[in-house]
């Protein structure tokens, strides 16, 4: 015969077990890019709900406390921890640099001739720059030299803009 009293805390000991064992829950892999450039978002996930995002170097990149979107702050590498109860999960995430800033110019064009020069004031080595005309690419994209670059003679105007790319990281400016 077993005493009640003792059954009770029997069964309460092997409760409090279950419980303890739960919030000990396995987290799933973090799933979705582990780089994203300076400036720009990406959207990490986890298959178990609940948890909390979490960045070891906020001044590399952010995210969401909840919502798992990353944001990149300035080029390095940081750690972001995703957290359910006691358990987690970490991915380590990096931020590239995007193509450096330089100034579009344009020359002057008279009528009947040569043409005129759409100039780069400074390119970065191993980004690709893109000349658009009215929102299309105009010939072939050219490499950064760490010099200025021109497209041309052109003898049409127009609104004519320049994005550079970074080929191995997608960065984009």
């Amino acid at each position: 015969i077993v005493n009640s009293h003792l059954m009770k805390h029997l069964n309460f000991t092997i409760l409090a077990l279950l419980l303890s064992f739960a919030s000990f829950a396995l987290v799933g892999p973090i799933s979705g890019p582990n780089q994203v450039c300076v400036g720009n978002t990406a959207t990490l996930g986890d298959t178990s709900a609940g948890g909390i995002w979490t960045s070891s170097a906020t001044s590399i990149a952010t995210v969401g406390f909840s919502s798992g979107v990353v944001t990149g702050v300035a080029a390095g590498s940081a750690t972001i921890t995703y957290t359910v109860g006691v358990s987690f999960v970490i991915m380590p995430i990096t931020v590239n640099a995007i193509p450096g800033l330089y100034t579009v110019s344009g020359g002057s064009y008279c009528a009947g001739g040569t043409g005129g020069y759409i100039n780069l004031d400074g390119s970065d080595p191993g980004v690709n720059y893109q000349l658009y005309k009215s929102g299309v690419a105009t010939g072939a994209p050219l490499p950064g030299t760490g010099t200025p670059i021109a497209w041309g003679p052109f003898t049409s105007t127009g609104v004519y803009i320049v994005i550079a790319t970074n080929p191995t990281t997608g960065c984009t400016r």
